[in-house]
């Protein structure tokens, strides 16, 4: 399983749609495989979701995220965790273990979307 986390200097990064770069993480049974880093600083927001799919990423944990994005990885058939913070090495840890904390109603508005409440 191939899990991406939006990432800024070490900490998921507050908004998907403006995310730079993804930590990619390689997982198998519980366990991280290896890891790299996916630049993203060329991709238009609305082209990501496309993106991380073209590199079989299956899982996203995310800042906030907007209904456009939402809809976009779900077209992708890439499962997604909005409203994570903190560092991204200890967040991928929980993702593993089960213990995730995540906010499925944190979004962003850099999309041109309204906040959603």
């Amino acid at each position: 399983m191939k899990i991406a986390v939006s990432y800024n200097n070490g900490v998921v990064a507050d908004c998907f749609s403006k995310t730079k770069e993804f930590k990619i993480y390689t997982a198998k049974k519980g366990q991280v495989l290896s890891q790299e880093m996916l630049d993203a600083s060329e991709v238009k927001s609305c082209d990501l979701p496309e993106f991380l799919g073209n590199n079989e990423v299956d899982v996203v944990l995310c800042g906030g995220i907007g209904a456009k994005a939402k809809n976009a990885l779900a077209k992708e058939c890439i499962v997604f965790f909005p409203g994570v913070v903190g560092k991204a090495d200890h967040q991928i840890k929980c993702f593993l273990e089960g213990s995730l904390s995540f906010n499925p109603m944190l979004s962003c508005t850099s999309m041109g979307e309204e906040k959603e409440d």
